[in-house]
């Protein structure tokens, strides 16, 4: 058989349909030669692969690389890395005046902060100043981080999606001499494309389930048109039109797996035909920022660990249940009792903890709930700062630490439930040298809240 992309016989190169990167198990190969698929991996598949890459960094993906963040003053001087750890890209050297002294300030790993700080030292030397005392320690950031990403897919990404579309097509032997200049043009990495419809942004087109981390891919005929629905993780949702005019006995094929998991799943994928008719009509007016479905898909990997959090602390429970009733240590009917309150329990708890998860769930509207977590409802940052302002300039004292007055309160963005913004509030202290970051219900009960 001919490779899709060229002229070349195929020689059992083995294609993932879906990026191997992305953990994609859809493969063949039967599609395309060597050469291709080797040039493609080059060329193209690392488009797709860095515009996931936040992502598979937030779903711990082992190949997912580090990236630039920033803290809540605006200091991209960090990287986000796997397990969410934080690194300083580069030392922080700074000095400060009090009175007629100078503090020199050098924020560095172990390694290069004793270099850095001798070094600036021997300036002030040799300006005549004279070093009164030193101190080393080791400093602890508490500052929340941002993430600033864009998820507005190229003109690459595109060429992607064609070469997945084609590349389905090839797997279930649907192949026209009409896909010869797509063809063509995926092979040339062509940015021309105009057929791809970014969509289901609401998901007017297909409902996500409350944990669902996928890809799909549907190939399908409708009103003459031949075309391909993928969505990849979710957030890369689209309609690639094979054919506008395509006289073809009804097809329909389709691919769907767990993204985590790689679980091939084998119920059918429903798609609302009538907004898809509306989506290809409307393609001229499309909006292809995607972040809405970055945050459906953060929301449902919480709501995905939540449940596994649950069945992880139930199972405990029930171990424990039984190994009592074994010894006879509880009754049959107590075993029974304890099991429902301790499940219920340790559900609440959990829950408590997790807030914001559950649609069904009003937590944006229980004032104990935000409290807890420091947060407030957005159209009410102004009502808590006009209540707690008075305390800007407060003098607090850290023990073992010293003396620091707050700053000023910031809100970091958190999530949205039932439409209402959430933002946590933190509490910023400063004390002419370092600054701390602290939620506002840990700072304690001298600021108010918000009933």
């Amino acid at each position: 058989m001919t490779c899709l992309f060229c002229s070349n016989q195929n020689d059992n190169s083995d294609e993932h349909i879906i990026l191997n990167s992305l953990n994609g198990k859809l493969h063949s190969k039967d599609i395309i030669c060597s050469s291709c698929n080797n040039f493609f991996g080059s060329e193209l598949d690392k488009f797709g692969k860095n515009f996931f890459n936040p992502i598979l960094l937030l779903l711990d993906f082992k190949n997912a690389s580090g990236i630039r963040v920033e803290d809540i003053d605006g200091d991209e001087n960090y990287i986000l890395k796997r397990l969410n750890k934080i690194q300083q890209i580069k030392p922080l050297i700074s000095e400060f005046k009090i009175g007629d002294k100078t503090i020199l300030n050098v924020r560095a790993d172990k390694k290069h902060a004793q270099k850095l700080f001798e070094s600036h030292s021997k300036k002030f030397e040799k300006e005549g100043k004279r070093i009164i005392s030193t101190a080393s320690r080791r400093y602890e950031d508490s500052s929340p981080r941002k993430v600033k990403v864009d998820f507005i897919p190229s003109k690459e990404l595109g060429v992607l999606l064609n070469k997945i579309a084609l590349e389905f097509c090839g797997y279930n032997n649907v192949v026209f001499d009409e896909f010869k200049e797509l063809a063509r043009k995926v092979r040339y990495l062509d940015t021309s494309f105009s057929n791809v419809i970014y969509c289901n942004l609401e998901e007017e087109i297909r409902l996500y389930k409350s944990t669902e981390i996928s890809h799909v891919i549907k190939l399908f005929h409708h009103n003459n048109k031949l075309l391909a629905y993928i969505e990849l993780l979710n957030i890369t949702c689209a309609i690639v039109v094979l054919s506008e005019n395509h006289e073809s006995s009804i097809l329909n094929y389709e691919y769907f797996q767990d993204v985590l998991t790689g679980e091939k799943f084998e119920e059918k994928i429903e798609l609302n035909l009538v907004k898809i008719d509306e989506a290809i009509d409307d393609s001229e007016n499309q909006v292809a920022d995607v972040s809405s479905l970055v945050n459906k898909l953060i929301l449902r990997k919480r709501g995905r660990d939540l449940l596994n959090d649950i069945n992880e602390a139930i199972t405990e429970i029930k171990n424990e249940l039984e190994q009592a009733y074994t010894e006879n240590l509880i009754t049959e009917s107590e075993h029974d009792e304890l099991l429902i309150e301790k499940t219920a329990k340790i559900i609440a708890e959990i829950s408590f903890e997790n807030p914001y998860i559950i649609d069904e769930w009003d937590d944006v509207n229980n004032n104990e709930l935000n409290y807890y977590h420091s947060n407030v409802r957005d159209p009410d940052f102004n009502k808590f700062y006009e209540i707690n302002k008075e305390f800007i300039g407060t003098e607090i004292i850290i023990e073992n630490e010293g003396t620091y007055f707050v700053e000023r309160f910031e809100k970091i963005p958190i999530t949205k439930q039932k439409g209402i913004l959430i933002v946590k509030v933190f509490v910023i202290l400063f004390n002419g040298i370092d600054k701390k970051y602290i939620p506002y219900r840990e700072f304690g009960n001298r600021l108010q809240r918000i009933e």
